[in-house]
C-alpha cells in the first residue's frame, strides 16, 4: 500500500499538471487519502485460506470478509466519506441529509454485511430510495471497497498468480478498470478499482471477451495526452484505458492515472464503446 504522504504528493503534482481537472482530482484525492488512512487503522478482515496457496484453485481469492460486530466501524467510515462527497457535491444535499436519519441507518445495519460482499445488494437496498440512488450508491461502494483493499493486501504476498491471465481481478472478481503497458515483457498490467491490486495480462487481447484477433483490436489516444491509451475491441465493443509508460513523465500509479485519464473515457464512450466488464 502506498503511503499517505506519497499519495498526497502524487495527487498534488497531477493537480498542477491538469488544471482543467482541478476540482475532480481534489475530490478523489480526498477520498483516496481517507481510504489509505482508514486502511492503516483497520483490523484484519480476512479468513485464513493459506491452504489454497501458493497457486490457488479457487478464485476469486476473497471469499468472505469478517464483518461480525463491525457495523459501527463501517458506519463511521461511511459518514466520513459522506462528508467528503457533501463538500464536493453540494447539489446532493438532500441525499446526504437522508442518510443521517435513523430509519436509513437502522436498515443499513441490517444489510451492511451483504452490501460489503455483493455490490448488487446496494441497488436492492436502495430500490425504495430511487431519488437518492446514484450518489449514495457511490458512497456505499467506496465504503465497501476499504474492506477489499485490506483483504487483498493481506494475501497478495502469498498468492502465485503466474498463470492468471483473466480480465477480472483474481482477488475480488471485479473487472479490470485500468492498466499499464509493460513493453519489456510484452504484457499489460491490469488494475482493480475495488481492491487496488494489479496482475499481468496479455498486451494484445480484449480483457472483456478475450478476443485476440488483431483485426478487431485497436487503440486510440489524444495528442495532448500521449501517455494514455484506450484499447478498443470491435467484437464486443468494450474498452479499457491504459498508461503507456514510454510517454509518461511520472512513474505510473494506476489508481491516479485512472482518474487523470478521464478525458479519454469521454471520447471513447461517444464512439459507442462500453467500459470493460459493463453489460
Amino acid at each position: 500500500m502506498i503511503s499517505r504522504d506519497r499519495a498526497e504528493k502524487n495527487f498534488q503534482k497531477a493537480i498542477k499538471e491538469n488544471v482543467e481537472l482541478n476540482e475532480f482530482l481534489l475530490f478523489y484525492k480526498s477520498l483516496v487519502l481517507e481510504q489509505i488512512k482508514a486502511f492503516q487503522d483497520l483490523e484484519v478482515v480476512y479468513s485464513d485460506l493459506s491452504q489454497e496457496y501458493p497457486r490457488p484453485k479457487k478464485l476469486p481469492l476473497i471469499q468472505r470478509i469478517k464483518l461480525d460486530d463491525r457495523y459501527d466501524e463501517f458506519l463511521n467510515h461511511f459518514l466520513v466519506l459522506v462528508d467528503i462527497f457533501r463538500k464536493y457535491h453540494p447539489e446532493h444535499e438532500k441525499s446526504f441529509d437522508y442518510v443521517l436519519k435513523k430509519p436509513f441507518q437502522d436498515r443499513l445495519e441490517d444489510e451492511f454485511p451483504l452490501i460489503v460482499e455483493d455490490s448488487s445488494a446496494i441497488n436492492r437496498f436502495l430500490e425504495d430510495d430511487s431519488d437518492y440512488l446514484d450518489i449514495i450508491e457511490q458512497v456505499l461502494d467506496f465504503t465497501r471497497s476499504l474492506y477489499f483493499i485490506k483483504a487483498a493486501d493481506q494475501i497478495v504476498s502469498q498468492a502465485d498468480l503466474s498463470i492468471w491471465r483473466k480480465g477480472y481481478c483474481p482477488f475480488c472478481g471485479t473487472p479490470a478498470g485500468y492498466g499499464r503497458i509493460d513493453f519489456e515483457k510484452q504484457s499489460r498490467i491490469l488494475f482493480c478499482p475495488l481492491c487496488w491490486q494489479e496482475w499481468t495480462f496479455m498486451r494484445v487481447k480484449c480483457a472483456h471477451c478475450e478476443n485476440s484477433d488483431p483485426n478487431y483490436l485497436e487503440y486510440i489516444y489524444l495528442e495532448e495526452l500521449p501517455q494514455f491509451r484506450a484499447y478498443l475491441c470491435n467484437k464486443c465493443h468494450r474498452y479499457i484505458r491504459v498508461t503507456d509508460e514510454r510517454h509518461s513523465k511520472n512513474p505510473s500509479w494506476s489508481l491516479l492515472d485512472y482518474f487523470v485519464s478521464i478525458r479519454l473515457e469521454t471520447v471513447v464512450q461517444k464512439k459507442g464503446y462500453l467500459p470493460n466488464g459493463k453489460n
